[in-house]
């Protein structure tokens, strides 16, 4: 699958263009087919080096798309469901992978999107504030469902 790679810390510089092997679930967890990746200030961090990932890593941390693949033990989730997810469970272990194609996120920050495509409360009208999107979370936020 395609993927940005950090193969050292650094400036923009170091985010490269690469072709990596897609993960599979483990144990509690969930695959997403990424369609967006949060770009957030966090994610400088850890390109830049601020905390010590192992490289090379894919960066990204918060993502939306759909469950691929079900991992033993998860349940509420299903192949093709819309979902957001925040992939670093911050302290029990480094964890990014936003920017690729597909993604590997605990089940417990995981959140399905509900299948309405109607205006309702999961979805934000024009002129409305708040922090909740269709598809999206709010930065740092840790999704359950």
């Amino acid at each position: 699958m395609r993927a940005v790679v950090v193969q050292q810390p650094g400036t923009v510089d170091a985010l490269e263009p690469g072709e990596v092997p897609a993960p599979a679930p483990g144990s509690g967890e969930i695959t997403i087919e990424v369609e967006y990746a949060g770009v957030g200030f966090v994610d400088t961090l850890f390109r830049a080096g601020a905390f010590d990932f192992p490289t090379p890593f894919i960066p990204g941390i918060e993502v939306t798309g759909r469950v691929r693949e079900v991992g033993d033990g998860v349940t509420g989730f299903e192949a093709g469901q819309p979902v957001g997810a925040l992939l670093n469970d911050f302290g029990r272990a480094p964890r990014a992978g936003g920017y690729a194609e597909v993604a590997t996120a605990p089940r417990l920050h995981g959140r399905a999107h509900p299948r309405r495509r109607r205006p309702g409360p999961h979805r934000r009208r024009a002129g409305e504030r708040g922090d909740r999107l269709a598809g999206a979370a709010r930065p740092g936020a840790a999704l359950r469902p």
